[in-house]
């Protein structure tokens, strides 16, 4: 009892290194362990059944469960003995919110609903019982969940769980239980949160060992199997790294419910009925993510601080990922807001993006108003065209914001040499570019390139525009005319500017210039889009507007 006292002073005060170290091992040898006969029947563990509201649906996800049925049949009874390569576990990868536990327990229930498989539940997802305690180390926090899982209801169960209590188990004790085990698949969700890559070598070890008893345990022995979930694809290849070192082994990766009939959206429930293609791309079509309609921002509102600390280069960061699609080392925070599902390949849910550019404002307030426009994209209806005007304009603003901090420059991108850049709604009443412009406020400082977004429902044969603002001049440098379907120039020449941009949804495969407007290839806009907003504009809709 005395040094379960020491592990609460331990986690409120800090003591010399070498005083923690001496009681972190204390704590280490004197806690009670849990033994080999106190664990549960295989078949008595019970996997956690799905949370589904009355009157939903969950679309997609039997097939999902069926293809990851088939290979956990093709590698259940393979070992790394008797087969060529190393026996890959399956990974499940998808954004926050996406999924990826309930696909998961619903696996669980389709492989205890017969008398073959035996299922073990684990998550480290946060809402788990058996949460991590001050200073265990990842392996313990391991075999502490399984044994969990194992342990029938009761004391034991209860204080294997407890943050401060003393109960633990030994890694001998699972290996000896599992090797009189046949046909178990450890089911493991959100496995990123037990492997984090720590640079501290105790903890690299540490998860080293926990990855190497998942290896021997459940992937190289035959009658075993695992499948887990991540936000991100490279949580297995870090799995297996730490499995092997520098040998190989692979992953096997298994899909997530994904809906692409819009109808399959709109049956889910009686609420999603009236659900438009412009919603279900702002969710990415991904069904768990409009069951919630998570739109408040909470999940975001945990990594507020890292933004603030440091609102430049996070959005830096965050705008080369946007645009190019590679991974940056800073944005790791974050990868929970984008689909994990490609390895190597970011692509930013437009819910989340928004959220993003909204904090963001603190250091670009340009920001917050294209964080704005981008949640708009839920509110257009069919056929109106405004859910592309409003990709269009943030492609825009974010490319100018880009520009200015560094990034890649842009031939479609005037008038913002040297200058501030703000993002405007027009003067609703406003109904040409004129009037428009005549009623913009004054900027901040000279020079500034005010990007416009017009609202007017008969505003004059253009979308958006720019104008560059000096102490003296107001020149327009830039005018876009949005068009969701295929349509081309009929009778709307561009006298305005030399540089005007006819920006088709559904583009041709080669470029071409007329009336004075450019018509930019499918590729060049899905180039100038990045693939995050590429993925969620209309030519990846199923009815786009003629």
């Amino acid at each position: 009892m005395v040094f379960g006292g020491i592990r609460k002073v331990l986690g409120q005060f800090s003591f010399a290194s070498g005083w923690t170290l001496q009681a972190k091992a204390a704590l280490r040898v004197i806690e009670d362990r849990v033994r080999e006969q106190e664990l549960d029947d295989l078949s008595q563990v019970r996997v956690p059944a799905a949370k589904v509201q009355d009157g939903q649906r969950l679309v997609g996800i039997d097939a999902c469960v069926t293809a990851c049925m088939g290979l956990i049949n093709k590698y259940i009874n393979q070992s790394d003995g008797n087969v060529t390569n190393r026996v890959p576990p399956t990974c499940a990868a998808r954004c926050a919110r996406g999924g990826k536990t309930t696909f998961l327990q619903k696996l669980g229930e389709k492989l205890a609903g017969g008398t073959q498989y035996f299922p073990i539940f684990v998550s480290f997802n946060g809402e788990s019982p058996v949460k991590r305690r001050d200073y265990e180390l990842a392996d313990e926090w391991l075999y502490r969940t399984i044994a969990y899982a194992l342990l029938p209801a009761g004391t034991l169960r209860h204080n294997v769980a407890a943050k401060f209590g003393r109960v633990t188990c030994e890694e001998s004790t699972l290996e000896n239980y599992f090797k009189s085990q046949k046909n178990v698949v450890l089911l493991v969700d959100e496995l990123n949160h037990l492997l984090l890559k720590s640079p501290a070598e105790e903890e690299k070890k540490a998860e080293q060992r926990a990855a190497r008893f998942m290896k021997d345990v459940f992937l190289a022995a035959e009658g075993a199997y695992m499948v887990f979930t991540s936000h991100i694809q490279s949580t297995g290849l870090d799995l297996t790294q730490y499995m092997e070192g520098d040998s190989v082994r692979g992953l096997e990766i298994t899909g997530l419910p994904f809906a692409a009939q819009l109808g399959e959206l709109q049956n889910m429930s009686t609420e999603l009925s009236g659900l438009t293609h412009m919603k279900a791309a702002y969710y990415s079509r991904v069904p768990a993510l409009l069951w919630s309609s998570h739109d408040d921002g909470s999940l975001l509102s945990q990594k507020l601080s890292q933004i603030q600390q440091h609102p430049k280069e996070h959005l830096a960061a965050f705008l080369s990922e946007v645009f190019e699609g590679t991974p940056v080392k800073e944005m790791e925070a974050f990868r929970q807001l984008t689909d994990g599902s490609q390895k190597d390949r970011v692509l930013w849910i437009p819910c989340f993006m928004s959220h993003f550019l909204v904090q963001c404002k603190i250091a670009w307030p340009a920001c917050g108003v294209l964080g704005r426009w981008l949640q708009g994209m839920q509110a257009a209806e069919e056929k109106d065209g405004k859910a592309w005007e409003k990709i269009i304009a943030v492609a825009f603003g974010l490319r100018y914001i880009w520009r200015q901090m560094g990034g890649d420059e842009h031939g479609w991108l005037h008038g913002h040499e040297g200058a501030a850049i703000e993002c405007l709604d027009a003067n609703p009443a406003a109904k040409t570019v004129e009037a428009a412009i005549q009623q913009l406020p004054q900027p901040l400082q000279y020079p500034t390139l005010q990007l416009v977004l017009p609202s007017h429902a008969q505003f004059e044969a253009v979308d958006l525009f720019a104008v560059r603002r000096e102490a003296d001049s107001t020149d327009l440098v830039m005018v876009a005319q949005q068009k969701e379907g295929g349509a081309s120039v009929s009778n709307h020449p561009c006298t305005q500017t030399a540089n005007a941009y006819w920006m088709r949804g559904s583009s041709t495969q080669n470029a071409k210039t007329k009336h004075g407007w450019f018509l930019p290839s499918q590729s060049e806009i899905d180039t100038f889009l990045g693939p995050s907003l590429a993925a969620a504009a209309p030519a990846t809709w199923r009815d786009p507007v003629d």
